[in-house]
C-alpha cells in the first residue's frame, strides 16, 4: 500500500523492489560451458521482515512452500546474494545453498557505519543523496532517497534515512540499481525451512571442500556418472577429469565474492 503525506514523502508497506544487478564474473555450467548471465534480484518487504534474493529463487521458494517442485538455480557462491532481515529484532541472515542442496545460514553480520555526504543527484523521479560505507572488505557508494521513507536497500545494505536506489563498490564489480517497484501481493515471504547455522570460517571450509573434491556433491546425491547430449538426441559420458578441471578453474577465475574479506585462497 502506498501513502503520501503533505510533504510528498512516500511510505511503503508490503512492497517489492526489483533491482537489476551487474556482476563481473562468468560461471561454468556443466552442460553449456562458460556463460555470462544477468539476473534480477528482488527485495520483498512484508510486515517487519524483508528478503533479498534472485527472482528465480523467489519463485522457487514460493513453489516449494506450496509442496510443489522448485526451480533450478545457480549455486555459484558469488551469485547467491540471499539475505533475510528481521527488522524488528535487527537479526540479519545470509542464506547459502551448496551444490548438494544443503542449506546453511550465516548470522555473523557486521554493523554498517555510513558516512553521509552533502552531494545530491536525481535518479529517475527521485531526489537522492550520496553515502559511503565499507562492507565485506569493499568500499561502497550508495544513493538513497528520503522520498521513500524506508531504511532499506539491496542485499545487506540498510540503515540510511531512505531507500537505497543504487549502490556499487568502487571497482564496479557489484552494481545494484532499482529498476521497478510494485505492491507485494503475497501473504508470506515463503522463506525456506530447515538448514544449519554456520560461521564464516565454516563457510570458507565448504568452499575449499568444493575445490578439493568437486564431485563430492554429486556422490552425496547418489550420482556416480554424468552424461551430456551428444547432439543427436542421445547422451555420452562426460569427461570427469575435464569437468573437475573446469570447476576448479571457474572457482579460481571467479574468486571475487561480495564479502571480499571472506575470500578463500584456493590451493
Amino acid at each position: 500500500m502506498i501513502f503520501k503525506n503533505f510533504h510528498g514523502i512516500i511510505f511503503y508497506r508490503n512492497k517489492c523492489f526489483f533491482f537489476s544487478t551487474s556482476l563481473s564474473d562468468k560461471i561454468y555450467v556443466f552442460w553449456k560451458g562458460y556463460k555470462q548471465s544477468e539476473q534480477k534480484y528482488v527485495l520483498d518487504i512484508l510486515n517487519n521482515k524483508s528478503v533479498f534474493r534472485a527472482e528465480n529463487r523467489r519463485i522457487s521458494d514460493s513453489l516449494l512452500a506450496r509442496n510443489q517442485y522448485g526451480f533450478s538455480y545457480e549455486t555459484a557462491p558469488n551469485r547467491q546474494l540471499y539475505i533475510v532481515k528481521d527488522l524488528k529484532s535487527n537479526i540479519f541472515t545470509k542464506h547459502y545453498v551448496s551444490l548438494s542442496r544443503d542449506r546453511y545460514f550465516i548470522k555473523e553480520m557486521p554493523e554498517l557505519n555510513w558516512q553521509i555526504a552533502d552531494e545530491t543527484a536525481k535518479i529517475g523521479e527521485f531526489h537522492c543523496q550520496k553515502a559511503m560505507v565499507n562492507y565485506g572488505g569493499r568500499n561502497w557508494t550508495a544513493w538513497f532517497t528520503k522520498d521513500i521513507a524506508l531504511a532499506e536497500g539491496p542485499y545487506y545494505f540498510y540503515g540510511l534515512p531512505g531507500l537505497i536506489l543504487k549502490i556499487s563498490d568502487v571497482d564496479d564489480n557489484f552494481v545494484f540499481s532499482l529498476s521497478s517497484l510494485k505492491k507485494y501481493e503475497g501473504d508470506s515471504l515463503y522463506l525456506p525451512k530447515g538448514g544449519k547455522v554456520i560461521t564464516w570460517k565454516q563457510y570458507q571450509q565448504l568452499q575449499q571442500q568444493l575445490y578439493d573434491d568437486p564431485m563430492f556433491a554429486m556422490r552425496s546425491m547418489g550420482i556416480s556418472k554424468l552424461s551430456k547430449n551428444d547432439g543427436s538426441g542421445g547422451s555420452i559420458p562426460m569427461n570427469q577429469s575435464e569437468l573437475i578441471g573446469n570447476i576448479r578453474k571457474t572457482l579460481i577465475t571467479n574468486n571475487n565474492p561480495i564479502e571480499l574479506d571472506q575470500k578463500v585462497d584456493f590451493k
